[in-house]
């Protein structure tokens, strides 16, 4: 039954380093900082996302898209919280759909994605990680943006190239 899939799909996700969220107040810093008003927050779940329309990783019936690359952003000023495995295939949408986004990554240098980073940021600001992370009790300690405590947080300002 439903309420049965629920659960299990809850319990799957218990320990996932991924499922993590940012806090509003991030949220609220950014498009202050940049006067932006976000359209889609596109790697949300139904527990850690904005209120806005928000495409899901997994089923779910509140969010407005499931697999947010299956669509396109080219009309979205996009909030973009990917896992960090996601990250370079994000940078690529931003590109090919011509969007405006906030990406909130580390500044990871040693990734190939890192030079498609620098071409499409047109401002940054750093933050302290540990004051804007949102967590399930069970998954603060293990969330994947605590991996290395040296990475520099920021919000990235990304224009994606018009032609």
């Amino acid at each position: 039954n439903t309420k049965s899939n629920w659960h299990a799909d809850q319990l799957s996700r218990a320990n996932d380093p991924q499922d993590y969220g940012w806090s509003v107040a991030l949220f609220l810093l950014a498009q202050s900082l940049w006067k932006l008003t976000f359209t889609v927050d596109c790697f949300a779940s139904r527990r850690f996302h904005q209120r806005i329309l928000y495409h899901s990783r997994f089923h779910d019936e509140q969010a407005d898209i499931i697999d947010t690359f299956s669509t396109t952003w080219r009309r979205h000023v996009c909030w973009l919280t990917p896992p960090l495995s996601l990250i370079g295939d994000s940078l690529q949408k931003v590109a090919s759909d011509q969007c405006f986004a906030v990406l909130v990554a580390p500044e990871w240098l040693a990734q190939p994605w890192s030079t498609l980073l620098r071409q499409l940021t047109v401002s940054s600001h750093s933050f302290n990680v540990i004051d804007y992370l949102e967590s399930s009790k069970c998954n603060l300690a293990q969330a994947e943006a605590l991996r290395n405590p040296r990475w520099r947080w920021k919000l990235w300002l990304l224009n994606g190239p018009r032609n």
